[in-house]
Order: C-alpha cells, then sequence, then structure tokens
C-alpha cells in the first residue's frame, strides 16, 4: 500500500461516502497483519494513518462537509486540533453513523473508530515482541537497518496514539491503552522479583506489552493528560484519568523496587514527577514514596541501586517544586530521618562508582534544599543522641562550609591523581574537629561521617592515598573524636581491620630510610590499645570480644596478623573474654595460622597467648577451655618450659587458677586435674586424637604443678604430683602383668606418661624441681613398661595388630625413659639383643613374623642411632648387614591397613642400623661387603622411602660415596636418586631443608672435591649453577652450599695445603659466585625477611627465640660466609691465599670487562640495578683483597685497575675503583709514576678523560695524606701541588672542582704537618688557598662536592674496615637494604673467628672514626637538603591553601538515574550552532573540534567524510566525542548547496576568516541558530563561499604571527557563542 493511495483518500473524504473511512481502518489492519516482513510498508502505513486522523477527522466542519482548506475552510469556535461534532450532518460521517439503529450520536461512533485505530492497529504493534530493548547499538544504524525500522514503525505508533489519545472524550476509549500499561507494569514487576539478574527486558506474558514500549507509550499519554488535549474535556474523562494516574503511581513504586537502573532512572526522573504535578494530593503521594523508599534504602543488590536513584528524583523533586507542597514541615520531617542519612552514607562507600556519584548528587541537593531549615526538627537538646545531619539557621554559614568541605573531599576521592587528591584532604583536620564534643550541646558534624571519608580513602586506588588515610586513623584522638562511641565498633571491626591486613601497609617505601617497617606498622602497635582506652569498661569488653571473632573470622596474612597480634598484647589487663572467646581462640591458633612459616606463627602464637593473659575473665572462663587454647601452642615452636611464655602462664595461674569455672563433679583445681587424666585413661579415641588428647592433660598438669610449686603447694593444697598422677601410675604399675589390660588404656597411659615427660622438660635444679617426685613415679614402673613393650614388639599377637602409630608411641616411651635413666640398663640391653636377634634371623613369610621383624627393626635402629653399643653385643653382625640388604620393603608380603607407613619407617630403620655400622665399625662391615654393593640397595630405598625417613639413608650414601669416588658413573646416579628425593619434598618444609642440607653434605664433601674426575668436576659445577639460579628465587639454598664448600675447602687447607690451592682453583669460578651473590629481594620476601629480623632482636621476650631453631636464609650470609673464608686464609693459611688472590682478582676484573661490554646491549645502568650490585661487589672484594697481592702480581693487575677510572660509574663503584688505585699505590710506590705522568699528560691536552683526571685528582689528594713520614710526605707534596695548580684553570668545571679542593686538602695536610719547607716553596698556593677559603667560592664548591664524600671525609686507612666496606659506602649510595651487610652479621656467621686476638682486617671503626657513620643517604648533600626543606615547605603549606583542583562532573554524570547514553541520545544542553568543517583536511584538527564541540555542546558538527571518525588519528584527539556529538557528512563540493539550505531554515551563515568587511569575534552576535564555518588550514574560505555567508568574523590579535591554527580558532568561537548563550540565559 502506497502513500499515494493515502493521499488520494484524504484530498478526496469529502467527495466520497464516509464508508471509506472504515474501509481504510479495515485495509491497513490488513497490511499490518500481513505484511509483517515488509517494514517499508507499514511504516508508510502509520504515517498516512497518523496524517489522516490529523488532517481530516480533525477538521472543523461546515454544512455538510469536511472543510479541506483553502478558500472552503470556516472558522469555529472550536480550539484549535479540536474536532466539533456539535452539528448534525456536520461530518460526512453522519450518512452512515447517524442513521444507526442503536441511535448512537456522532460522537459516540468517533469514539468507536478512534478505539478500533489504538486497539486493533497500535496495540499490536506494542505488543508484538519485537527487540526494543535498552540497548545503544538499537538507535544507531550500526546495528542495521531492520532494527532501525522497527524503531520507527514504533515511533510511529506512538505518535498515532497520542493523535488518537487527544480526541478521546470518553474513559472506554482511553481504558484500552492505560489498562495495558498497568497489566504491562504489574507483569514487569512481578518478572524482576523472580529473576532479579535478568538482563531480559520482556514480559513473561505474550499479551503484555514489552517494558521499553510501556514506558515510551506512559510517556505519550503523560502528555497526553498534562495537556488535557480531549475533544469534550468532560468531567467523567477527567475523574478517570486523575483515578487512573493514581493506580499507575503505585504500580510504577512496585516497578522500582526490583527494575533495571534504566528503567527506574526513567521511572523516578521523568514519570513521578509529571504525576505529582498532575494529581490532586502531592503530598500524600510524597509520604507514600517516601514509605516505600525506606523499606528500599538498605536492601543488597538492585535495589540498593535503585533506591538511591529514586532518592535523587525525589529530592529533585522538592528542589523544583517546592511550592506545589502543601505541608511546610514534609521537608524537615524526611531530613531529620536517621534512615535517610544512614541511607546516603552507606551509598557513600558504595563499591560502584556510580551509586557513588548518585549519591554525592543527592547530598548536594540536600544541603542546597536544608538552607532556611531547622534540622532535626525541634530542639537539639531534646535528642538523645548525636543527630547525623544537623543545620541551624543561626549557624548557617558554619554548616554550609562544612558540608561543602565533606562533599569536595568525597568528589575529589573520586580521583585517581595523587597530585589532586593529597591538597584536598588538608580540609579533613577541620572537619575532625567539629566532631569535637562541645562543652554543652552537640558537635557540628557526626563522625560517621568521618567513617564514610576514612572508608573512601582505604578503597582508593593509589596506595599513597589508602595508606594517608590508614595513617589519619591510627593517630586520631579517640577520645575527643569519639568514634568508637557513636558509631560502634563495626568501623574498627569492618573497613579498618580489613585495610590492615593489606601487608602493603607495613612496607617501608622510603629509599633514604633503614627503617624495616612503615610508620603506619610502628602506628598500628598503639591503635588497639587506644580503641580499648577510649571506651567504657562494658563497651571495652563487648569489643574486645567482638574483635577476637573478626580476626578469627578474617583469614589474614601473617605479617599483618603478627603486627595486629602485636597491638593486641600491649592492652593493658580487662577481664573480659570468657569460653566462647577462648573457643575462637583455639580456632585462630590451630586453624588459622596453619600455613604460617613455623618461625612467625610461633611469634604469633606469643603474642596471642601474652593477649589472652591480659584478657581473660577468670569467672566466665573455665578450665578445660583454658587448657584447650594451651594446648593448641606448638611445642616445638613457642610453649616449652622455662620459656618466658611458659612462665608468664605459670604466673598468671598462680594467681587466677582458682577463679576458674571448674567441672559440677569437682571441688577444686587438685581434684580437676586428677579427673582430667582419670577421664583420659579411659576415653577410647584413635591414636591421633589420643596424642592431642594426651598434650591437652600433660600440659594443663605440668602448668598447674609448676604454679602450684610457686604459690608453696597451696594451689593443690598440699598434695604431691605423685597423689595427682595416681591414676596414671596405677594402670602403669600393672600394665605389663595384667594380661587383660585393655591394649586402648595401657597406650593411652603410655600416651599421657610421655606427654607429661615431654612437657616436664627441661629439668630445673634437682634440689628444687617437682620432677623428681615424677621420675621416682615413673621408675617404680618402669619394669612394668618394659614387659608390656616386649610383648607388644617382639611377642606379638596376630590378634591385636600392631600399627605404625603404635609402634612410633613405643619408641618414643623408649627413647624418653631412657633420656631420663628410668630404665634398668639390663632390662633395656636384653630387650635390644632380642631385637638384634629378629633382625639377624632369616625371616618367615607369616604376619606376625613380619610384623615382628619390622618392629624389632625399629627398636634396633632407635638404639643404634642414640647411643653407641659394643659390637659384640649385637647377634650376627654379618646377618644383620646381609638382611638389611636383600630383606627389601616387605611391602608385597605385608598384608594390612597401615602398611605404607610400616614399611616407610622400616626402611629408614634399616638405614639407621646400617649408619651405625658404617660410622663406628665401617672397617668390619667393609671388609666383607664392596662400598657399590651397599649404596645400590640403599639408592633403591630412597626411591621408596618419604619423608623425614630418607634422611638416614642420605648419610648412609654420603658415607658410600666418599668411598668410590674412583667411580664417578657410580657418583653421578648416588648424585641424581639424592636429588630427585630433595625435588619431590620442596613441599614440605619441615623436611625440606634437612633433606638439602644431606645432599650438599654428600656432593660437596671433601673426598668429592678433590677428586680429579672430568664428569665429576662438571657435575659439581652443574649443581652449584642449578642452586645459584635457584637461589636467586629460594632463599636459603646457597646459603648451605657456600657453609659446606667453605668448609672443606678450610679442612683441605689444614690437612692438604697443595690440595686446597689445586681444588679452590678448579672451583674458582664457583666459589667467585659465592663473593658476588645477593639477588634483589621483592617486597614480598624483604618483608618476611625484615619480620624474622625483627622478631630474633626481641631475645628471649618471645619464646619463639628460645625454642625454634630456624635457617637463617638472609642471601647476604652467602657473601659473609665467603668473605670469613677469606679472613680464615688469611689468618690461618695466608700463603694459600697469597697464591689464590692473583686468580681471584683477575677473575672479578674478567667479570667487570665482561659487564662492561654487555651494558651496551640495553642494560640499564643506573642506581641498584643489577649492573650497579654486581660491579658494585666486584670491586668490593677486589679492596679486600688487594692487600694479599704480592708486587708480581700487582704489576699485572694494576693497569686494568686503573684503566677502569675512565669509564663512567655510579659513584659508589668509583669510590672504591679510587680506593683500590690508593691501595696499591700506597703499597707499591713505583706504581705512583704512572700517576704523575697521566696527570701531566692531561695538562697538556685538552681531549682528556673527565672522569679519569677527576680520579686521579682524588686519589692524589689521599695519597697526600695517608703516609706517616714527613719526609716521605714532604717529598709527595712538592711533587703534587706543582701538578694539581693548573687543573684548577681547567675550562672542564667538574676537573676545576675537584682540584681547587684537592688544592685545598693537600695545603691543609701541608700546614697541618708543619712541613715549612713545603710551604716556603709555593707562597703562590698559600694565598690562593687563603683567598678561597676566605670566599664565597670556596663554599660553593663545598657545596657542589657533598655528594662526594670520598674525597672530604673518607680516610682510606683509618675507615678501612667491613663497616665501611660493605655498609656504609653502599647505604650513602642509596643502596636497598638487602645489599647492605652489617658488621654484625660476620660475627653471627662465624663468632670464633672474630673473636681472635690481632685479625689482620678490622671488623669496625675505631671510635674516633665515626664521621661516615652519622652520615644520613641525601642528607649532607646541601642541594637535596634545600630541595627537601621547600618540599616539606609546600606540604605544610596545605592547609592555608584555599583553592584545590576539581575535575568537572560530565553533565550527563550529574543527572541521576540517566545513563550516559540515553542523555546524549535526548541531546540535553545542546545548543543549536551548526560547526562546519568540510573545508578542513587535517585529520588531528578534525578531532581536535571533535572534542572541542562535545564540551561545549554544539549542536551538529559537519565533516567532510564520516570515515575519518574511525581513523586512530582522529580518536587520538576527539577521545569518544564523536560518540556523543550529532555528526553530519557534507563534502566540499556540496558545502554551497548545504550552506543554502541553512540560511533557509532560519540559521545566520557565519565564516571564520580574515576578510576586509569582516568584523572582531567580540563585537559579533551570534543568535541561537548560528553556522560557523571554518577554513582550510592553507587556504581558508574560498571566495566563492565568502560571498555567501551573511558575515566573516576575526580573532584580535596581539602578537607578530598572522594566523592561528584552525582548532584553536574554531575552539575560540565556539566558546564565544556559548558565553553569549550563557550570559542570554
Amino acid at each position: 500500500m502506497s502513500s499515494v493511495m493515502y493521499k488520494f483518500f484524504t484530498d478526496y473524504i469529502n467527495i466520497e461516502n464516509a464508508d471509506l473511512v472504515n474501509k481504510l481502518v479495515d485495509y491497513t489492519i490488513n497490511v499490518i497483519s500481513s505484511s509483517q516482513d515488509d517494514q517499508i510498508c507499514i511504516l508508510e502505513c502509520f504515517n498516512a494513518l497518523n496524517t489522516l486522523v490529523k488532517d481530516v477527522l480533525a477538521r472543523p466542519r461546515s454544512g455538510n462537509s469536511l472543510v479541506v482548506g483553502g478558500e472552503n475552510s470556516t472558522n469555529c469556535n472550536a480550539s484549535p486540533g479540536y474536532v466539533c461534532c456539535q452539528r448534525s450532518g456536520s461530518l460526512g460521517l453522519e450518512n452512515n453513523m447517524s442513521t444507526e439503529k442503536d441511535g448512537a450520536s456522532v460522537d459516540d461512533k468517533f469514539q468507536l473508530l478512534i478505539k478500533k485505530i489504538i486497539g486493533e492497529i497500535c496495540y499490536p504493534v506494542f505488543s508484538r515482541s519485537i527487540a526494543l530493548e535498552k540497548n545503544v547499538e538499537f538507535f544507531s544504524d550500526k546495528s542495521g537497518s531492520s532494527c532501525t525500522k522497527k524503531l520507527d514503525i514504533f515511533h510511529a505508533a506512538c505518535e498515532l496514539c497520542l493523535t488518537c489519545l487527544s480526541m478521546c472524550s470518553k474513559p472506554q476509549t482511553r481504558s484500552i491503552i492505560y489498562d495495558a500499561c498497568i497489566a504491562s507494569l504489574k507483569a514487569y514487576a512481578e518478572e524482576q522479583k523472580l529473576t532479579e539478574n535478568t538482563t531480559m527486558s520482556f514480559s513473561s506474558s505474550d499479551n503484555n506489552i514489552p517494558i521499553y514500549p510501556t514506558l515510551e507509550i506512559l510517556n505519550t499519554v503523560f502528555e497526553s493528560i498534562s495537556n488535557n488535549k480531549c475533544v469534550t474535556p468532560s468531567t467523567e474523562s477527567h475523574d478517570y484519568d486523575k483515578d487512573w494516574l493514581d493506580r499507575c503511581f503505585i504500580e510504577l513504586l512496585n516497578v522500582i523496587k526490583n527494575a533495571e537502573d534504566w528503567v527506574c532512572g526513567q521511572i523516578a526522573t521523568v514519570f513521578i514527577p509529571k504525576i505529582l504535578k498532575m494529581v490532586r494530593t502531592p503530598d500524600e503521594k510524597v509520604l507514600t514514596m517516601w514509605t516505600r523508599l525506606q523499606k528500599m534504602l538498605f536492601s543488597n543488590g538492585k535495589n540498593s541501586s535503585n533506591s538511591f536513584i529514586v532518592l535523587c528524583a525525589f529530592v529533585d523533586y522538592f528542589h523544583r517544586h517546592i511550592d506545589l507542597i502543601t505541608e511546610p514541615d514534609i521537608l524537615s520531617s524526611i531530613l531529620s530521618e536517621k534512615s535517610f542519612w544512614e541511607a546516603i552514607q552507606h551509598g557513600c562507600t558504595s563499591g560502584d562508582s556510580l551509586t557513588r556519584k548518585r549519591v554525592l548528587y543527592l547530598l548536594k541537593k540536600v544541603v542546597e534544599l536544608s538552607e532556611g531549615l531547622d534540622v532535626p526538627r525541634g530542639d537539639v537538646k531534646d535528642c538523645t543522641e548525636v543527630p547525623l545531619f544537623r543545620w541551624r539557621r543561626e549557624n548557617e554559614d558554619k554548616h554550609a562550609k562544612l558540608w561543602a568541605d565533606m562533599i569536595l573531599i568525597l568528589e575529589t576521592l573520586e580521583e585517581t591523581q595523587v597530585h589532586v587528591v593529597m591538597p584536598v584532604l588538608s580540609r579533613l583536620p577541620k572537619l575532625i574537629e567539629a566532631t569535637y564534643l562541645p562543652i554543652t550541646g552537640w558537635p557540628l558534624l557526626h563522625t560517621s561521617w568521618l567513617v564514610v571519608i576514612f572508608e573512601r580513602l582505604f578503597q582508593h586506588a593509589t596506595k599513597t592515598v589508602s595508606r594517608w588515610g590508614v595513617m589519619q586513623v591510627m593517630t586520631l584522638d579517640l577520645v575527643a573524636c569519639p568514634v568508637l562511641t557513636q558509631v560502634g565498633s563495626k568501623f574498627v571491626l569492618g573497613p579498618v581491620l580489613n585495610v590492615l591486613t593489606d601487608y602493603t601497609l607495613y612496607i617501608n617505601t622510603s629509599e633514604k630510610s633503614l627503617l624495616r617497617f612503615s610508620e603506619v606498622s610502628t602506628k598500628i602497635l598503639e591503635f588497639f590499645p587506644k580503641c580499648v582506652a577510649s571506651l567504657p569498661v562494658d563497651q571495652a569488653k563487648v569489643f574486645l570480644q567482638e574483635l577476637l571473632s573478626a580476626i578469627v573470622e578474617l583469614r589474614t596474612k601473617p605479617v599483618p596478623l603478627g603486627f595486629i597480634s602485636q597491638s593486641l598484647a600491649r592492652i593493658q589487663q580487662r577481664q573480659s573474654w570468657g569460653d566462647t572467646s577462648l573457643q575462637s581462640l583455639r580456632e585462630l591458633l590451630s586453624i588459622g595460622l596453619s600455613t604460617v612459616l613455623p618461625f612467625h606463627r610461633g611469634a604469633i602464637q606469643c603474642y596471642l597467648i601474652h593477649t589472652a593473659l591480659n584478657l581473660i575473665d577468670p569467672t566466665s572462663a573455665s578450665l578445660f577451655q583454658l587448657s584447650n587454647v594451651l594446648s593448641a601452642l606448638n611445642y616445638e615452636e613457642c610453649m616449652r618450659r622455662q620459656t618466658t611464655i611458659w612462665e608468664k602462664i605459670v604466673d598468671w595461674l598462680q594467681q587466677h587458677a582458682s577463679e576458674l569455672k571448674l567441672d559440677s563433679k569437682v571441688e577444686n583445681i587438685f581434684e580437676a586435674v586428677q579427673l582430667e587424666v582419670t577421664e583420659y585413661l579411659t576415653c577410647d579415641t584413635d591414636t591421633a586424637s589420643s596424642a592431642k588428647e594426651a598434650t591437652r592433660v600433660a600440659r594443663l598438669l605440668v602448668l598447674i604443678v609448676d604454679a602450684n610449686y610457686k604459690t608453696k603447694e597451696q594451689l593443690l593444697r598440699g598434695q604431691s604430683v605423685s597423689d595427682l598422677i595416681q591414676p596414671l601410675t596405677k594402670v602403669l604399675h600393672k600394665v605389663g602383668s595384667h594380661v587383660y589390660l585393655p591394649v586402648t588404656k595401657a597406650d593411652n597411659a603410655l600416651h599421657l606418661l610421655l606427654a607429661i615427660l615431654n612437657e616436664a622438660d627441661p629439668r630445673k635444679t634437682i634440689e628444687n624441681d617437682w620432677t623428681v617426685g615424677l621420675e621416682k613415679s615413673v621408675f617404680l614402673c618402669a619394669e612394668e613398661i618394659i614387659l608390656y613393650l616386649r610383648r607388644r614388639l617382639i611377642v606379638i599377637d596376630e590378634t591385636e595388630c600392631i600399627c605404625e602409630s603404635s609402634l612410633q608411641l613405643y619408641i618414643n616411651i623408649l627413647d624418653k625413659l631412657s633420656r631420663h635413666q628410668l630404665l634398668q640398663p639390663t632390662s633395656l640391653m636384653k630387650l635390644v639383643c632380642e631385637c638384634s636377634a629378629v633382625v639377624a634371623s632369616s625371616l618367615v613369610a607369616s604376619q606376625k613374623e613380619i610384623l615382628g621383624y619390622i618392629a624389632s627393626t625399629r627398636v634396633l635402629g632407635w638404639r643404634l642411632s642414640c647411643t653407641s653399643i659394643p659390637l659384640e653385643s649385637l647377634q650376627s653382625v654379618d646377618s644383620i648387614v646381609t638382611n638389611i640388604l636383600t630383606v627389601g620393603s616387605l611391602g608385597d608380603k605385608l598384608d594390612h591397613s597401615d602398611k605404607c607407613s610400616l614399611v616407610n619407617s622400616f626402611l629408614s630403620s634399616k638405614w639407621r642400623i646400617m649408619l651405625y655400622l658404617l660410622q663406628g665399625h665401617s672397617g668390619d662391615v667393609l671388609s666383607s661387603k664392596n662400598p657399590q654393593d651397599i649404596l645400590m640397595p640403599c639408592l633403591n630405598d630412597l626411591s621408596i622411602i618419604q619423608g623425614v625417613e630418607v634422611i638416614p639413608a642420605m648419610h648412609c650414601v654420603q658415607l658410600l660415596v666418599s668411598q668410590i669416588t674412583s667411580n664417578p658413573e657410580c657418583c653421578l646416579e648416588a648424585f641424581d636418586v639424592c636429588w630427585n628425593v630433595v625435588r619431590d619434598l620442596r613441599n614440605q618444609q619441615k623436611v625440606y631443608w634437612a633433606c638439602v642440607e644431606a645432599f650438599i653434605q654428600i656432593v660437596f664433601q671433601v673426598n668429592v672435591l678433590k677428586s680429579d674426575s672430568d664428569i665429576l668436576i662438571g657435575k659439581l659445577k652443574k649443581i652449584a649453577n642449578d642452586f645459584l639460579v635457584s637461589g636467586e628465587n629460594q632463599q636459603g639454598l646457597m646459603n648451605i652450599l657456600t657453609n659446606k664448600m667453605c668448609d672443606s675447602l678450610l679442612y683441605l687447607a689444614t690437612s692438604d695445603a697443595q690440595a686446597c690451592l689445586s681444588t679452590t682453583l678448579r672451583y674458582l669460578d664457583v666459589l667467585m659466585n659465592f663473593y658476588l651473590f645477593c639477588p634483589p629481594l621483592n617486597k614480598d620476601q624483604r618483608l618476611l625477611q625484615d619480620v624474622s629480623a625483627d622478631i630474633v632482636e626481641m631475645g628471649e621476650k618471645c619464646s619463639v627465640n628460645q625454642v625454634y631453631k630456624s635457617y637463617n636464609r638472609d642471601h647476604r650470609l652467602v657473601r659473609v660466609i665467603a668473605i670469613n673464608f677469606i679472613v680464615k686464609l688469611h689468618v690461618d693459611h695466608s700463603d694459600i691465599l697469597s697464591q689464590l688472590a692473583p686468580h681471584m682478582i683477575q677473575l672479578l676484573l674478567k667479570k667487570e670487562e665482561n659487564k662492561k661490554d654487555t651494558s651496551r646491549k640495553n642494560q640499564r645502568y643506573v642506581c641498584n640495578s643489577e649492573k650497579h650490585r654486581l660491579k658494585e661487589k666486584i670491586w668490593q672484594t677486589i679492596v679486600l683483597l688487594l692487600p694479599c697481592v704480592h708486587l708480581q702480581t700487582a704489576q699485572e693487575i694494576f693497569p686494568p685497575i686503573i684503566d677502569c677510572l675512565q669509564v663512567d660509574n655510579q659513584p659508589s663503584v668509583k669510590y672504591f675503583q679510587e680506593w683500590a688505585n690508593i691501595i696499591l699505590m700506597d703499597h707499591f710506590p713505583e706504581f705512583q709514576e704512572q700517576l704523575w705522568s697521566q696527570l701531566k699528560e692531561a695538562t697538556v691536552t685538552d681531549d682528556w678523560n673527565r672522569n679519569l683526571v677527576c680520579s686521579l685528582l682524588t686519589i692524589l689528594s689521599h695519597l697526600g695524606t695517608i703516609t706517616t713520614d714527613l719526609q716521605h710526605k714532604a717529598t709527595f707534596l712538592k711533587k703534587a701541588l706543582p701538578v694539581v695548580l693548573p687543573f684548577c684553570l681547567s675550562k672542564n668545571f667538574s676537573i676545576q672542582l675537584y682540584a681547587q679542593a684537592s688544592l685545598s686538602k693537600l695545603w691543609t695536610e701541608c700546614e697541618r704537618s708543619g712541613l715549612e719547607e713545603v710551604q716556603a716553596l709555593y707562597p703562590g698556593v698559600a694565598a690562593c688557598v687563603k683567598f678561597q677559603n676566605n670566599s664565597s667560592t670556596h663554599f660553593s664548591i663545598l657545596d657542589r662536592l657533598q655528594a662526594n664524600f670520598f674525597l672530604l671525609k673518607f680516610h682510606p686507612q683509618h675507615d678501612c674496615n667491613f663497616e665501611t666496606i660493605f655498609y656504609t659506602i653502599p647505604y650513602l649510595a642509596l643502596m636497598m637494604p638487602e645489599q647492605l651487610i652489617p658488621a654484625d652479621l660476620f660475627i653471627e656467621a662465624n663468632a670464633t673467628l672474630w673473636a681472635r686476638p690481632n685479625l689482620p682486617y678490622k671488623l669496625k671503626p675505631s671510635a674516633d672514626r665515626q664521621g661516615l657513620q652519622e652520615l644520613v643517604p641525601g642528607a649532607w648533600k646541601a642541594s637535596k637538603m634545600k630541595n627537601t626543606s621547600q618540599k616539606n615547605d609546600a606540604d605544610s603549606a596545605f592547609d592555608s591553601v584555599n583553592d584545590v583542583q576539581k575535575k568537572i562532573v560530565p553533565a550527563g554524570e550529574s543527572i541521576p538515574g540517566l545513563d550516559v547514553d540515553a542523555f546524549q541520545r535526548m541531546n540535553l544542553n545542546r545548543s543549536k550552532l551548526i560547526l562546519v568543517t568540510s573545508l578542513v583536511n587535517k585529520v588531528p584538527n578534525l578531532g581536535g573540534l571533535c572534542r572541542t564541540s562535545e564540551i561545549f555542546g554544539v549542536g551538529t558538527v559537519v565533516l567532510p567524510n564520516l570515515q575519518l571518525t574511525e581513523t586512530k588519528e582522529f580518536q587520538n584527539l576527539s577521545v569518544t566525542a564523536q560518540k556523543w556529538l550529532n555528526i553530519e557528512e557534507v563534502r566540499p563540493y556540496h558545502l554551497k548547496e548545504y550552506l543554502m539550505k541553512k540560511r533557509h531554515d532560519g540559521y545566520l551563515l557565519v565564516g571564520l576568516e580574515q576578510t576586509a568587511n569582516s568584523k572582531s569575534l567580540t563585537d559579533c552576535k551570534f543568535p541561537p541558530e548560528t553556522l560557523i564555518l571554518l577554513g582550510n588550514e592553507r587556504c581558508g574560505i574560498p571566495v566563492e563561499l565568502i560571498n555567501i555567508l551573511d558575515v566573516c568574523v576575526e580573532i584580535p590579535q596581539l602578537g607578530v604571527l598572522r594566523s592561528l591554527n584552525v582548532h584553536v580558532s574554531g575552539a575560540l568561537a565556539v566558546w564565544e557563542y556559548t558565553k553569549q548563550c550563557m550570559m542570554s540565559s
């Protein structure tokens, strides 16, 4: 159907019968239903029908004909656009409609027709499931023409519906759309309620209109109602509309609750304000809306986001339509609601940035509305608590400034640039002061607003800002600023505790500070005690309970937990924790610390137990729960008798044990502990649980007995320990003879006995310790225990199968009783002999025999590993050895549920026996067996054994490999097997390091190192290299390797000096890697290392230092051990070192030369770079070795050492190079001739190396001061002064500075030494130096050379010590802390060596040489000090800054609830300006103009080609401006036609060009409809176009150049237009 046919109907409707109108409508219905795919045809039908309804049905009537227009048209009383239906026969329809039998009026018939159009044409389009989703691509041509046409059809249907609705006088007609909209809203609300996370915008029912069309239709309906455009605005219709609006308002509120953001935004910002303007009672609707909002405010997810959208619209309504509110106090009432402000605070800390922006918009509007109000209402004195928001008219200026600062801070925290954020944060102290409680009344600000700011600081993307926020909280005065009192503990337990788990807070980020930790870490230690002190007693008790629960749930990393625990340990005694808290503490100790490194875990346990002792309330804590907590402490890490923490627990029990809650069955502590013993003996649990429970009971018993001893036996009321353990000894007295005693009970008794003996170690002096009585009681039971163990270990009953855990228990009890000497030697020896007989016997295949054999092997292996037994006491040693080598693992013969554990321990015990035989009786064993015959079975078993049980077998391999170095292939196989074992145990930290040490003992033992086999040498170097690579990431590996290799070489030096020399030279490259090793640590590694060092420094205050033996895995120890090796050689084997030193120095110089060559290949040479670190270590080692070389060697190494001065190096490297030259020239004066020759040559040559000259001058100045022989000094100075003088006038400024400083230093030394002869020779020098010293130039020179402390403060002899070499100089050169080696570390590595007198090396400087140690990196650099002070002044000036940077919030983001895409489509705030850039040909200029146009709201930008917007060159300048602009394409050759069309449309055509008649830009008055044409960059605007324009404008200029860039010119013109529009509005 073509629009031409509709035109025909429209033009001739007055001639043809009126039935044609109905036929036309029917035909349109058929076209829509039958041509669903022909979207163009459907669109034409809608447009034409809409035109027909507007132009024909709405015409005024004259006589019996419709007036088409022109001369036939008449003026009637009807309003424009309304149809007059009063005259009979005035409409062509009356011939058909008025003659109907039903007698319906013409108006009724007309309404029926309108109803038909709405119901049968518009509604089907609305309800059809077309893709009308809220999608930005849907509105662009990029999504395809199909979607665009669908949208056009929908909009055409909406327009037709609006036309028809404006003509509806009957409610029944309007109800079609009204009811459909209500049904659609209900369906959508129900759908969103069921599927909160839905992304679809369709209703679940096919009969309902989708939500997007519904909202568009509602917009149409509201426009119709608000304009009141009906044919006959009857009372009936008006009432119906108002009632429907009430229904619609309720349904819209229901939709808002779970709606998508864009739906909620449109309803809140568009529909509800319209309804409120149209309803009868806006006040009632406002209160209804507020009631609904209160239910939504604190819901999660979508509801929470939507509530802020609605709140923004809510406040906007008040802001714009306050005159419509009849109830004056309604706004004050709402603003006084606590829930309203809690919602705003909740939104300010939301994780969603869009929600935060909405809330800030809301907050600003609320503050504006508060002007002139009193919030809260009434007298503030009547309030029982501080109001969240307070505003008083009498203090309006204070409130306004306060809230302006608050909003500014919150807005600025949305930025990420530190330089923008930090100046604004200087306003925070004023807000903090506003929360201080005055003497009377309430503070200006509730502390919860500080919490909001702190939370935003914690959430900030920049660590600097976040760290600053934490510091503010840590230093907050909690008494003056009552955060905890007003807000409660949720702030500390939530945001603060969460941010404290960030380990980066504890890292010291300052390069110039040697403090281990950041300032935050020190403040944390004071924070929690400060929190507790600021609270009343009752609140503090609850706070401490909740704090512990929060820490348990946090599962934080060890470093933060360590600092938090230390802080808790500083809390003063407050009885707060009861049984519930003790349960939480036990969970933290046992589960929360399970993944922490043992050393750190032990320290944290100490802190937490110290905290518990301060906070336990004995009246609400039970003895049982306390014992549970104490049992969670690890015996091997911190909880051992006579440690600090043990004594603290004993002291606490001494005071409070009698107050603890006890079981109802007992009356005192003695009975309670004895009941624990009795109940444990009768419990039936598995072995693992039994061992844990035994530890709990035993630890409690020993602690109570220790506390009883301190109270002079008052705690146990005079009862002895024998009385206390009577239930245990009663069982032990019959454990061997009572055949029918249950094995479980007997084993429980042994578990408990073992635990008590463990916990009672170490014993105190015999005279004072109660353990003597314990041992006497146990000694009486010893024989019974031996009988029981013999029955269980040798005479095995198959009905009571023994398991590995039971075997281990029996071995442990034997070991403990033996160590305490509680067993008769004959009884124990008898048991061992019986076991050896079983091991030596032939194995029978029965399970009983196999288990007996395994048990006997375990016992024999244990006994031989802990004591020496005469070989003749063993039964048939040859048979034992044979069985060990031939029996195998027994895994294939054993039928047992615990087979793997039994086999593992059995294999380990076999090699324990063999290890004893190899160590003490190797001659007897190896006389009958070849070492290789023993090694192969050992390697086979090693591949099976798991865990710590591999250690005995690896020790056997070590002994056997030393015997077979002549067979390299066999050695290599042993190395590979052992390395595989080590690699498999990487994840078992307790075993791994012991295995690594055992492996290195195997590979780098003396006999292997001595071997000259190329195969072994290559293998050892490869292993060392692998360790070197792995050691860079795994701290501690290289420490073990270095220690073993140096020990082996020192052993060789003692036994065979020549072998030591040859072996060291053979592995010299490996040895030199030790001196150059010390990779940089990442932040995590450095922090863990610093925490470990901090714990160690606590000493006995932290019990982990008394108990736990940890490997020192400090990277620096590798170099320390290697350097101590040089010192040891120098002291005891100087002849070996004198032969090694030249080779070592040459190898180091070669590495330095290689590094110099490779440094040019993209390798940075900056401070702390890899190259810098390596070169510094090379020269430190060279300086250390140079005193050991002889003249012949020195002659070989001096040329490359002095040549190194020509290269530009980092200061610390340069200092060591100069020092090395000073040492050589001082020891060997003949080398000074080269110094003189090079300096003299430099005086006559302009092309000379500046670095070399400056270094030579430094060396010269030092050589003139270090000699003590005055005659030699005089001779040297006579030669030096005339050499230095010419350089004082050098053209090179650096050389001139060094020369003047050197001259002054030499002359000062001359005067100090009293060398009058020299002074008399050079009177001119004296005058020059005097003048220089008295002039400002001298101080200028000193200022410039302050950085070079080596020239001015350093003394090559007096400062020659380890601390200067390895700590002070690197420290002053700003090396990282892990590269600094303090002198104490050398003593820690080998205290015996450094305790020896008359060592050739000094460890520390003498008392009179502390000058270098007092310097601070950067502080002795004058210029840097000045800059630092200026920076501090600038920082302090922040407090007085009144203005700060504040980024503009884009207009789209300032409208809450409106997405940016929709905002740009609406073209809000867009002007009517058209900027034509078709003549501009440079793409960057076009991109920049596009960005400028978007910023200033230009209506349309005309480009020469739309494809340019896709280019990278365009987008680099435009950013994303092209997405938000209306952009048109006009080619240059179509520009004339385009300009003429725009003139016809009423636009003023303005050209930006300098012409004869051009006006100044500032004098031109732009109307709203303005078009600005920009010219070409080179040619400007062509003449033919200038003549079309209405006016040309030019930019006034004051400079010399003739024109501006077209982008700049266009921006100025656009701004002038925008400025005029802004002023006019």
